[in-house]
């Protein structure tokens, strides 16, 4: 009973203790409870300061953040490591024709960071990086040099064309061409076209430039987005810029620029035939980009000038001294057109692109000519049945004299027989001449020398004959020569210094 009541005294004590003592004693706890709290904080701020020191000596420190990724408290590896990772996730997207294709990791794509030498360079931010001071001081982002690499097999597979898949089937470039427009009559360059096929080196470059831009802008972007145009596409073999084609051009439409600038002016004398642009052009032929000549009108404009203007075998109707009128069958004198050569000569003309005046090529030329008129610079003319003979030189009569000609009816001494030695009708070049000269013959058994020998054909020709006492009449009948025409030796003399090889001669009945 005593120890319950002394219980209870105790607590009325309690209970009664006076106001200003109960204050003291809970002040008194309050103080202790806050020097506790205040000698706690401090201890953590000790403690926080001494684990900040250590950290802060072994990791990339507190509140540090590199191109935006918090690496505080990681170590230099395990920082390199999560930049990499980030860098890594990004996604390439290729958009084309503004429409959101393919798309695909850095990762992936074969990309990374050179782990040695990000953590080279973090291991340098770490140690010239001012240490945590304050314990509520803010995040610092620092940006490093950085050297991207890649794994060129895989990135080549992962930036090929092949991935990209559109709505509709890709197309080939088609190549620039040159065709022929008849209306301009030239040749002009139809432009390539540009497909849509990728190629795939161009798509790569483009890529890896906008991937390296990206990186300087920003290292560790979500998405780099890839715009795919006309410049990743396979371009034509043969573009309109191209040298070669724009000079095959120019070669083309200077060849008709040739043709068209052409002209032939053929020289008769003082006579012209015109082979003029419009006949040209008429030849020109153009089948894509062969142009040629049609070889068989020009060959049949080139007859037309043949027969138009040879003069050598053809009868050649001629106009006597006496003023009679004689057609000469055996023409071997005069111009005749070599056909070939006129040809392969007007081609390389017309390839010349100029105005061309000339002569015709001519396989035998006479001594001159005006138009058809090829005696114009003079001729012989001998009357077989007259025995006379005209010199004509330059339009003027320089002489005429008699003369003996071929025995129509003589006797071989060597074999006895009877043989028609008449001189030939006809008209020919001479052949040459030759001061003096030894006349001689197997056949006749004959040799003779004469001061001056004109040959003409067949081994007969113009000589002075000094032996002969007498010319003209009928001597020739029955005392001429083998064939040639004997002359007085002055006429022979002046004839000699008036002609020479090419000079013609006409003889007739």
């Amino acid at each position: 009973m005593a120890e319950r009541s002394r219980g209870r005294r105790n607590r009325d004590r309690r209970e009664y203790v006076p106001e200003k003592k109960r204050a003291g004693k809970a002040g008194k706890r309050i103080a202790i409870g806050i020097g506790a709290v205040i000698l706690a904080a401090a201890a953590g701020v000790g403690g926080y300061c001494t684990y900040d020191r250590i950290m802060d000596d072994k990791t990339m420190g507190c509140k540090i953040s590199v191109y935006g990724v918090n690496v505080s408290w990681l170590t230099v590896e395990d920082a390199a490591t999560k930049l990499e990772e980030k860098f890594q996730d990004t996604t390439v997207e290729f958009d084309e024709n503004g429409k959101k294709g393919y798309s695909v990791s850095l990762k992936d794509a074969g990309y990374s960071l050179d782990q040695e030498a990000l953590k080279n360079e973090l291991q340098r931010l770490k140690d010239n990086r001012e240490p945590c001071k304050i314990l509520f001081e803010e995040e610092k982002n620092y940006t490093v040099p950085y050297q991207v690499q890649w794994n060129d097999g895989q990135m080549k597979k992962a930036f090929a064309g092949e991935n990209l898949i559109t709505d509709q089937a890709r197309v080939s470039s088609t190549d620039a061409y040159i065709t022929y427009n008849e209306d301009t009559r030239r040749y002009e360059i139809v432009p390539s076209v540009l497909g849509t096929e990728i190629d795939d080196v161009k798509l790569q470059n483009q890529t890896q430039e906008q991937l390296n831009t990206s990186f300087g802008e920003d290292l560790l972007k979500s998405k780099i987005v890839v715009t795919v145009d006309e410049n990743v596409y396979k371009t034509a073999a043969v573009t309109e810029d191209q040298t070669d084609l724009k000079a095959h051009l120019s070669e083309l439409n200077g060849k008709l620029e040739s043709y068209e600038n052409a002209e032939v002016t053929y020289e008769f004398g003082s006579v012209t035939d015109v082979l003029d642009s419009a006949t040209i052009q008429s030849w020109v032929k153009v089948d894509n980009e062969n142009i040629t000549l049609d070889e068989s009108a020009m060959r049949d404009y080139i007859s037309g000038l043949s027969a138009k203007y040879n003069t050598q075998y053809v009868p050649r109707n001629f106009t006597t001294s006496n003023g009679n009128q004689v057609v000469i069958e055996n023409n071997e004198y005069g111009y005749w057109i070599d056909e070939d050569g006129e040809y392969e000569q007007l081609v390389k003309d017309l390839e010349g692109g100029q105005p061309v005046s000339r002569e015709p090529v001519y396989t035998t030329a006479g001594n001159g000519r005006d138009g058809d008129d090829d005696l114009v610079n003079g001729y012989v003319e001998v009357d077989l049945t007259g025995q006379h003979l005209w010199l004509y030189y330059e339009g003027q009569q320089i002489l005429d004299s008699d003369v003996v000609t071929g025995q129509p009816v003589g006797i071989n001494k060597k074999t006895g027989e009877q043989e028609d030695w008449s001189t030939y009708e006809g008209s020919y070049p001479i052949a040459y001449t030759e001061h003096p000269a030894t006349l001689s013959s197997d056949i006749y058994g004959y040799e003779v020398d004469v001061q001056y020998w004109m040959p003409f054909v067949y081994g007969q020709g113009l000589h002075d004959a000094s032996w002969r006492s007498a010319f003209g009449g009928s001597i020739y009948q029955t005392d001429g020569s083998h064939g040639c025409v004997n002359l007085p030796p002055q006429v022979a003399a002046t004839i000699y210094d008036y002609i020479d090889a090419g000079f013609p001669i006409i003889l007739y009945k």
